[in-house]
């Protein structure tokens, strides 16, 4: 014949195919075996054997034809043409390749292949991944998935009582995961690939639970006696040897990650051991300590056991890896301090501490501070390790993905009591407040403006007003087409933000998350209509003694409206220079704050009103004979202004009017005092961090609207990689600003003075530090 079916592919080849697809197979095996071979942690034979990838090699060929009869030909085939290849002297030195040595190597090799794939095939070709699945089938069509779990979890547990304490899911999700499990370990002969690309999350998950690889041995017999009691009759020992066979394969390979993807830090992490997790730590080269606690490799995957404890809710653990990461040790030769390597390896640190850990940021914050002991006229050196937090544009281009934003959107107030995120903040403010100034001149132009125009000057039509008139134009359309650009560009980068609005979703750029930038953008709307109406029907109407100054056009009734709104949004906006001071700044926020509240109960209050008027009008009471009358004379009422005659009152009406007044004036009212009250004891504790943090907005909302480039010259002129010293001489890590702070420092809570770890005598990476009790 001169085609063959190359079984798992689907497709007949000639024998010419076949014979290029058998040697890229085996072409891309001997690049294998070779990469296991020097591969640092897979030298030895156990792991060349149980390697996934020599698996689902071995499984290809068997589908391509290859058989173990073929492998000494195969073998030999391979060495000679190895042989032939190396005989001829080398080009550069003239030597030959091929010795004994060679072929004694090749030899060694090709036996620990061989016997990787006999392992692999010789089941194969005794079809017995075809009979485990046809008895597995047999198992599923007559047993329920929660006959299977509860056999599985019976006979487990007797096996090994220890065990039981792994089960703490609901049943449901057990039969779930029993059913997943044997489903997969049938794929494992199969489908090579499939089984090891979903072992491997598999593995991660149990190595967490606590899973151990002596646990397999158990779980082997209960899943043989499982089988066995649900075949019966149909458990011979064809059946039986299939089966064990397939298991101990399956078991070796399992176990081998299991015991890859267990140490001492994922014990520790697992059992929820503080203290085993600093032995583990003590026993870590200095020059490897960080790298611990940074990252860990579970069969390939690269884990962040800080991640884990915070998402495991292990939030004492992931205290003390921080606090390990960020103390500053030192011996003779250098510094240790883990915040670069903590960085780089969890770049999105910030945003799982706000959302899964707040807690945990003040330590952070903790270790980013260094103070020194020694008062130097007056002042006390003190470092702040701010790179990051900083941010470099070019790793961070989004300002609203920086750390300091993440923080301002996702965070408390009360974390800007912290001096290093005061630090940042002052830095980067003293950039910013020259642009804020620039932004807040323009906005005062604008109100004057307006005030000329449509307050003191509305009716003088003198060329050079006209002209003005023309200008504000002009200038309103440039600084709204200026926020249009920035909201297109923003949408354009995806850089949004969800919002809400009456139970609907949706998403808006993040320069609209501003309330001031919603007012800006209304206000230089209505100023640009504001400023293209005419004022009257030709510009030489003269306005008599007592004749009403208004638009001339009655169809323009609502322009008076318009220019109210614009001057009251255009005073509005003004208060947002009040930022500059910090005091005015927690005033404001406090103010803002207040309106709120009372805003909320002015909603209910007038849910109040609306019943009541509601009532009045239903039964025709004088002054109350319609809706929108009861109403208006109810809040009159209120308010004590104007109140309507109520002599004429009927006794029903009359009550109504007691209880509403009852309602509203002793009841109501006094809530929104008292509440105003304790939300005002309440703002007065933090209102300084409640203006930073309104302060810290206004900063990223600046930043926001300045070129990458010019963003860039701002953080290299902080000179981030210049080292900081701890002493004269005694230069340290890089990363940070060093200030020299009045002395009083020393009397701030989170004043430490000098926290370096300093390790005398023999200085070497490789040895550990000194335990704490040392």
């Amino acid at each position: 014949s001169h085609t063959s079916h190359v079984k798992g592919h689907g497709y007949k080849v000639t024998r010419q195919e076949a014979a290029e697809l058998v040697g890229e197979e085996l072409w891309s095996m001997m690049g294998m075996v070779v990469e296991i071979l020097f591969a640092p942690k897979r030298q030895s034979v156990t792991c060349i054997c149980c390697s996934g990838v020599m698996f689902s090699l071995a499984t290809r060929l068997f589908h391509l034809g290859m058989r173990t009869a073929h492998l000494t030909d195969l073998g030999q085939a391979i060495a000679h043409a190895l042989r032939s290849s190396l005989a001829e002297p080398c080009a550069e030195c003239g030597l030959h390749e091929w010795k004994d040595e060679q072929s004694k190597a090749w030899d060694w090799l090709w036996g620990q292949w061989t016997a990787t794939f006999k392992r692999v095939v010789l089941p194969l070709e005794a079809q017995s991944e075809k009979l485990v699945r046809a008895t597995w089938e047999t198992v599923k069509a007559t047993r329920s998935p929660a006959e299977i779990a509860d056999s599985m979890y019976y006979n487990l547990v007797t096996e090994a009582p220890h065990t039981a304490i792994l089960f703490q899911r609901p049943k449901k999700m057990q039969e779930y995961s029993f059913t997943q499990a044997l489903e997969l370990i049938v794929q494992f002969a199969e489908q090579p690939d499939v089984f090891f690309k979903q072992l491997q999350p598999l593995i991660i998950r149990h190595v967490k639970y606590g899973v151990k690889a002596e646990f397999l041995q158990p779980f082997g017999a209960a899943l043989m006696k499982m089988i066995q009691g649900f075949l019966g009759e149909q458990w011979d020992e064809t059946t039986q040897n299939a089966w064990k066979g397939h298991w101990a394969r399956c078991a070796g390979c399992v176990g081998r990650y299991l015991n890859i993807g267990t140490n001492m830090i994922t014990v520790a992490l697992v059992n929820a051991d503080l203290s085993k997790l600093q032995e583990a730590l003590e026993c870590a080269p200095r020059g490897q300590r960080i790298g611990w606690l940074t990252s860990v490799d579970v069969n390939g995957t690269i884990m962040s056991p800080l991640y884990w404890a915070i998402r495991d809710g292990k939030f004492n653990i992931g205290r003390y890896m921080l606090q390990d990461l960020l103390a500053i040790r030192a011996d003779r030769e250098a510094y240790y301090y883990g915040r670069v390597e903590l960085w780089k390896t969890h770049p999105d640190l910030i945003n799982v501490l706000c959302h899964e850990a707040p807690d945990l940021i003040e330590d952070l914050f903790d270790g980013l501070l260094w103070h020194s002991q020694t008062v130097n006229n007056g002042r006390v050196r003190v470092n702040y390790y701010i790179q990051e937090l900083f941010s470099d544009p070019l790793e961070v281009e989004d300002v609203w993905a920086t750390p300091l934003a993440i923080i301002t959107t996702h965070g408390t107030p009360a974390l800007f009591k912290h001096p290093v995120l005061i630090k940042v903040l002052d830095v980067k403010w003293a950039w910013m407040k020259c642009g804020f100034l620039v932004m807040q001149s323009l906005y005062a132009l604008q109100l004057a403006l307006f005030t000329v125009l449509h307050l003191r000057l509305e009716h003088d039509r003198s060329p050079y007003l006209q002209g003005l008139r023309v200008f504000t134009l002009v200038f309103s359309s440039l600084m709204l087409l200026f926020f249009i650009n920035v909201i297109v560009q923003q949408m354009m980068h995806k850089q949004c933000i969800r919002s809400s609005f009456c139970g609907l979703h949706f998403r808006l750029p993040q320069i609209l998350n501003s309330s001031w930038a919603k007012i800006r953008v209304l206000s230089l709307v209505l100023m640009i209509i504001t400023s293209s109406v005419p004022l009257a029907k030709n510009p030489q109407h003269r306005y008599e003694e007592g004749e009403r100054r208004g638009p001339a056009d009655p169809g323009l009734k609502w322009y008076p409206h318009c220019k109210a709104w614009t001057g009251l949004l255009l005073w509005i906006q003004m208060a947002q220079v009040l930022i500059i001071s910090t005091r005015l700044a927690a005033l404001l926020h406090s103010v803002r704050l207040l309106l709120s509240h009372v805003t909320r109960n002015l909603v209910l209050m007038g849910i109040v009103l609306f019943a009541f008027a509601s009532y009045l009008a239903s039964i025709e009471e004088t002054e109350f004979e319609s809706f929108e009358e009861a109403s208006l004379n109810l809040l009159r009422v209120v308010l004590q202004l104007d109140v309507p005659p109520l002599d004429s009152t009927g006794p029903w009406g009359f009550f109504m009017l007691v209880v509403f007044i009852i309602i509203i004036h002793i009841g109501m009212i006094n809530i929104i005092i008292a509440q105003l009250a304790l939300a005002y004891e309440d703002l007065s504790v933090d209102k300084g961090a409640h203006a930073k943090m309104n302060r810290a907005f206004v900063s990223l909302e600046i930043e926001s609207l300045l070129p990458r480039s010019l963003r860039r010259k701002l953080y290299q002129n902080q000179a981030f990689d210049r080292p900081l010293e701890f002493d004269n001489g005694d230069k340290g890590p890089a990363g940070g600003v060093q200030c020299l702070e009045p002395a009083a420092v020393r009397a701030h809570p989170k004043y430490v003075p000098d926290r370096i770890l300093r390790s005398p005598g023999r200085a070497s990476a490789l040895d550990p530090w000194p335990s704490e009790e040392d």
